[in-house]
């Protein structure tokens, strides 16, 4: 199916203990939807537009659950374009148990470019993380570039500390890649990462 449009929809996932999503993997748009009870709210490859969606009570498991999760965007399936991933004005919070849900990740498991990811609130719900970017040395793919990371406010954990996972998750020499206007719940400034891998 292409171009699929799910907007103004709750959608609650079973418990399965399965590494469920509520929406995948390529061509839609979810707008304006209520999404629990699944480990991950959203899949996406390519030509993916998330919008003002509410994301919350994920499905706790022993899969990594976010409420957006991109394992790269092959370069056969887009062509060697971008991703074309658009996440914005989302409220999302991450499932609680364990460090590995976050509420945004991008895994570089393949090459992935052109992401957006915009005005949301990024809640890693105490033990998890509000994003990852896709530069992770032990993952084959090749890092993410042409990320736009911006306005966005990213909850601190339980410990108060910032929830962007630094180190591995943000090419900051790779072509591209915008930083801007990212605080935490009490306005203060997230400076870009200046991960060891960059």
């Amino acid at each position: 199916v292409k171009n699929l449009l799910v907007a103004n929809s709750i959608i609650i996932g079973l418990p399965s203990g399965e590494d469920t999503a509520a929406i995948g993997q390529t061509e839609y748009t979810i707008w304006g939807s209520d999404i629990s009870g699944v480990v991950k709210g959203a899949r996406g490859d390519y030509n993916v537009n998330i919008n003002n969606n509410y994301a919350h009570d994920l499905e706790a498991s022993a899969y990594h659950g976010e409420f957006f999760f991109m394992g790269g965007g092959p370069g056969d399936l887009v062509g060697g374009g971008p991703a074309n991933v658009t996440v914005s004005n989302n409220w999302a919070r991450a499932q609680s148990e364990g460090a590995n849900s976050g509420a945004v990740a991008l895994l570089n498991d393949y090459d992935g470019s052109g992401v957006s990811v915009t005005h949301n609130y990024l809640d890693g719900n105490g033990n998890g993380v509000g994003f990852r970017g896709g530069a992770y040395t032990n993952k084959p793919g090749e890092f993410f570039y042409n990320v736009t990371f911006k306005d966005n406010v990213v909850q601190t954990n339980n410990a108060g500390q910032w929830t962007v996972d630094e180190v591995n998750a943000w090419c900051d020499t790779c072509p591209g890649m915008v930083w801007e206007n990212n605080v935490d719940e009490n306005g203060n400034v997230y400076p870009e990462p200046t991960p060891i891998n960059g």
